[in-house]
């Protein structure tokens, strides 16, 4: 009975720990959020604050994750956010359908919101290799999504995007899948811009890789 008794408890802990997990992450994503809508809206953190009626140091602190907001205030930003953030998803979607490149706009778990033209047409590259993104039709595609989630994880307040090289086979020929990312926070969701490139993998040397983009980098890469 004892040893039923460690178990449950352990369990239970485990249980806890990963609430206590998913909770922090949400109000990381909302701070996220909320300094996203923001800077889109160019206004300072002293307008917010005076807008939703507390400091600009308590701004500071809810858009990097070093502070939780009650109940009320949790509202009152989700309110503010959540009407932006549908504004910028339409745009992002208008953006991708006029596109003259080969462009799809992803949500955070990797399904197409919008296709541009380009990518639309019935004998396009999508339309042989889309496939690649359908989570049924694709055994690779849970680990492709888990570690593109866990790269956008990555320094969220210096993220901007991130670079996905995805080697796949079709019909019994290498191929390569090539997606520069360009992360956008519209309201609680972080949608995904991408530009994509697919192409014969003649060699067959590619390697699979999702590397995040930051600020931090491409200051590195600027002065190099």
């Amino acid at each position: 009975m004892a040893g039923v008794k460690i178990a449950v408890t352990t369990q239970l802990g485990k249980l806890r720990n990963s609430s206590m997990a998913q909770t922090r992450a949400r109000f990381e994503d909302l701070g996220a959020a909320l300094r996203s809508y923001r800077i889109v809206a160019r206004i300072n953190q002293a307008e917010i604050a005076a807008a939703l009626g507390v400091s600009q140091s308590q701004i500071s602190r809810w858009e990097s994750g070093r502070d939780r907001p009650k109940p009320g205030n949790l509202e009152a930003i989700r309110s503010l956010v959540s009407s932006a953030g549908s504004r910028q998803r339409q745009a992002l979607i208008h953006q991708v359908k006029i596109s003259r490149s080969a462009t799809i706009l992803f949500d955070s778990v990797l399904h197409p919101l919008a296709i541009s033209p380009l990518l639309a047409r019935r004998n396009s590259d999508l339309a042989r290799f889309g496939w690649l993104f359908v989570p049924d039709a694709n055994p690779q595609f849970p680990a492709l999504l888990g570690a593109y989630r866990k790269a956008i994880a990555h320094e969220r307040n210096q993220l901007i995007g991130a670079r996905l090289d995805i080697p796949f086979s079709h019909e019994g020929l290498p191929f390569h899948c090539a997606m520069d990312v360009a992360l956008h926070q519209a309201g609680s969701e972080l949608l995904a811009l991408a530009e994509v490139a697919f192409a014969a993998d003649q060699d067959n040397e590619s390697e699979f890789s999702v590397t995040p983009i930051t600020m931090r980098l491409l200051r590195r890469q600027q002065k190099a």
